[in-house]
């Protein structure tokens, strides 16, 4: 089923920010992908997404709409929306436009194939079988999450697992992920970002990945994170 239309609209998360929300008509580190804001002070304090709304109604819409593509070749769409935007960390377009037409794509892929989302994304991944997700609970939390957070050395005796250290202190990662016995997760470190991803497997520097789509900014490269 080719694509016949898209639609995207502010709506609020969960947070109560605004955030990108898209209809298709076949059915935070730095390193992270810039989410694209409107930053206009007098509306939902600089929040708003207006911008990377008008950029898929204006823009990624039109281009997409009537290309000989269909909804459930999620690496080819995906890949024409980034070639679009040119840019390392889609800042031209933001990437919650790009992931908001991503997410969009592959909903109507699983909903054109017949199957449930999980197993359309299974299928994308290329994994035969399903497994349950096992919860994973954040008890100790590193990063800009902490209200009073101060930097931790390496030297210094920590009880955290994820972003213990900060996103540029590859050794401090590498020393104390190969001193614990415990799950070292890395968040702003590797920000769902493939080259990132390697270089934190070949240094060593954690044991343990959160993946999330919004850091990188669509379905194929979150695919690509969790097969590094």
């Amino acid at each position: 089923m080719s694509i016949l239309k898209i639609h995207a609209r502010q709506i609020f998360d969960s947070h109560g920010n605004p955030t990108v929300e898209v209809d298709f008509g076949a059915s935070t580190g730095i390193y992270e992908a810039l989410e694209l804001r409107d930053n206009d002070k007098t509306c939902y304090l600089g929040k708003g997404v207006c911008r990377a709304v008008h950029h898929i109604n204006k823009i990624i819409a039109s281009a997409l709409v009537g290309k000989k593509v269909t909804v459930v070749e999620q690496e080819k769409i995906d890949k024409l929306m980034l070639d679009m935007d040119g840019t390392e960390n889609k800042s031209k377009f933001g990437a919650n436009a790009i992931l908001g037409v991503s997410l969009a794509v592959c909903k109507a892929g699983a909903a054109e194939k017949g199957v449930p989302l999980y197993r359309h994304n299974a299928d994308l991944a290329g994994n035969k079988e399903i497994n349950l997700p096992v919860p994973a609970f954040n008890v100790i939390n590193g990063g800009s999450h902490v209200g009073n957070y101060r930097y931790i050395t390496s030297d210094q005796l920590a009880d955290l697992y994820k972003d213990p250290f900060d996103q540029d202190d590859w050794a401090a990662w590498s020393k104390f992920t190969g001193s614990v016995d415990i799950q070292v997760v890395g968040d702003d470190l590797t920000v769902t970002n493939p080259k990132r991803i390697a270089k934190a497997v070949d240094d060593k520097a954690c044991n343990c990945l959160l993946l999330k789509v919004n850091q990188i900014g669509s379905v194929t490269e979150s695919m690509q994170a969790g097969s590094v």
